[in-house]
C-alpha cells in the first residue's frame, strides 16, 4: 500500500488518512515536560483522543483509556490533546474523580496537533499506525477489538470517517407538502458528519439533519417547542416491532450501527408561517418520513429526587460546581443510574463535587455531605413515545 508523506510546515500540515506523520518534538505538557517520547511512538499504535474539560463523555472516558494502554502494554500510546490552558486543565484535573490516577501523558496549549487533524467537536480520535495516519473516529470505534484488527492488520478500510467539515444536503428528489415548499429523505451519507442545522431567508426556513437517527432526531423536533430535560432511558417508549430501528440492540460500535440506521432529512417552510405551527408540521412530516406515531407524555418511573436537607455542623464547606451542572454529569457518566430530579433547591446552588457517584448510597454520602437528602421514589415524568405507524 502507498502513502503520502507530508512535510509538516507553519503552512502545510492538515493530514488525512494514509498520510505519513513526522512528529513535532516540542508541546506544552500538563506533568511540565516540554517533549514527547516520539522515538517510541514508531512501532506502535498511537491513539491521539482530543478532548476538553467541559465534554462530559471526554472525561468519563479516562479511566478506560488509561485500562486500554496497560491491556497492550508497549503495542498502545494513547496521547491526550486538548488546546486549553495549563491553568484550567490543571484546576479541573485537581477537583474531578474520574481523572484521578491518569498515567496518560496529556498534550496542553495545542495548536500543532489541531492543525494537523481540524475537527469541530470533541471526542476526535487520530488513529496513527508505525508513524502512518490509517483512521479518524469517534470514541465510540475505540475498543480492544479494533484495536487487535489494527494489531493484526486486519482491513479497516470500511470503518466509518469523522469528518466535521463536509456538508451533505443530497438526499431524495423531495416531496412537495401542504404549506410547505419541499421535504427530502434519504439514507445514511458516507464521509459526512452528524449534523443539525436551520437555514433561513426572508422567503423561507429550512431545516436540515444529516446522518441522525430516529429517537435523537425526533428529540431535536420536539426541543424546537419546548423544553426538554436530560431523555435518559427510563423517558424514551418504545412500542415498535423493530427495536434495532431506535437503538443499538447489539451494542456493536455506535458508527457501524449509524451506517446502517441513520438518515437524512431536509424541510423547508415559508418564513411568514407561525413558529409554532411550522414545529408541529415539521414533527407530523418527520414521523411520517419514519412511519412512526410518537407523543411526549408523562409516564411512571423510579426516579431519585434530591432535596433540601438539615445542614449539619460538619457538613462540607460550599463547593464552586452548581448542583444541576454536577447531577447532569452524573447522569451522563452513569447511564445505569434512575433520572434524577433536584426538588426545592436552585440549580445554581454551589455544592461541594469531590465525590465518586455510581449508586444510590454513594449519591446519598454526597448528598449528605452538603446537607441534602435523596429520595427513591416513583413518579411521574415526562417520556417520549413511539408507536408504530
Amino acid at each position: 500500500m502507498l502513502f503520502n508523506t507530508v512535510a509538516l510546515s507553519a503552512q502545510e500540515r492538515k493530514l488525512a488518512i494514509q498520510d505519513v506523520i513526522h512528529w513535532e518534538k516540542n508541546h506544552t505538557l500538563l506533568d511540565g515536560k516540554s517533549k514527547l517520547p516520539i522515538k517510541k511512538f514508531g512501532s506502535k499504535l498511537v491513539l491521539l483522543d482530543f478532548f476538553t474539560t467541559w465534554c462530559t463523555s471526554c472525561i468519563a472516558s479516562f479511566p478506560f483509556m488509561n485500562d486500554l494502554e496497560v491491556e497492550f502494554n508497549d503495542q498502545v500510546q494513547v496521547l491526550m490533546v486538548t488546546p486549553e490552558s495549563r491553568t484550567v486543565v490543571a484546576k479541573f484535573f485537581s477537583k474531578n474523580d474520574y481523572v484521578k490516577g491518569n498515567k496518560l501523558p496529556i498534550v496542553i496549549e495545542d495548536k500543532w496537533f489541531s492543525g494537523s487533524f481540524p475537527h469541530k467537536g470533541v471526542p476526535h480520535v487520530v488513529w496513527i499506525y508505525k508513524d502512518t495516519v490509517i483512521a479518524i473516529t469517534g470514541k465510540d470505534m475505540v475498543t480492544s477489538d479494533n484495536i487487535e484488527k489494527v494489531l493484526s492488520k486486519k482491513d479497516i478500510t470500511k470503518w466509518p470517517v469523522k469528518n466535521d467539515f463536509a456538508v451533505d444536503s443530497a438526499v431524495d428528489g423531495g416531496s412537495q407538502l401542504e404549506d410547505s415548499y419541499i421535504s427530502k429523505f434519504g439514507s445514511y451519507k458516507i464521509g459526512y458528519p452528524l449534523q443539525y442545522r436551520i437555514d433561513s431567508t426572508s422567503q423561507k426556513i429550512a431545516y436540515h439533519m444529516t446522518n441522525v437517527d430516529a429517537i435523537p432526531a425526533l428529540l431535536y423536533t420536539l426541543g424546537l417547542e419546548r423544553k426538554l430535560p436530560l431523555m435518559k432511558k427510563e423517558r424514551i417508549i418504545l412500542n415498535v416491532r423493530d427495536r434495532d430501528r431506535f437503538t443499538n440492540v447489539d451494542n456493536i460500535p455506535k458508527s457501524f450501527w449509524l451506517q446502517k440506521n441513520a438518515f437524512c432529512f431536509s424541510s423547508e417552510w415559508p418564513s411568514e408561517m407561525a413558529s409554532s405551527k411550522r414545529h408541529q408540521t415539521l414533527l407530523k412530516e418527520l414521523t411520517n418520513r419514519l412511519e412512526v406515531n410518537v407523543s411526549y407524555e408523562p409516564r411512571n418511573a423510579k426516579v431519585w429526587v434530591i432535596k433540601p436537607g438539615v445542614k449539619k455542623s460538619n457538613s462540607a464547606s460550599a463547593g464552586n460546581m452548581e448542583l444541576g451542572y454536577w447531577m447532569t454529569f452524573v447522569e451522563i457518566t452513569n447511564p445505569g443510574l434512575p433520572p434524577l430530579i433536584i426538588e426545592g433547591i436552585p440549580l445554581e446552588t454551589k455544592v461541594a463535587s469531590s465525590y465518586e457517584i455510581s449508586d444510590l448510597a454513594s449519591l446519598k454520602k454526597a448528598m449528605d455531605a452538603n446537607g441534602l437528602t435523596v429520595e427513591e421514589t416513583e413518579r411521574k415524568i415526562d417520556c417520549l413515545v413511539i408507536d408504530d405507524n
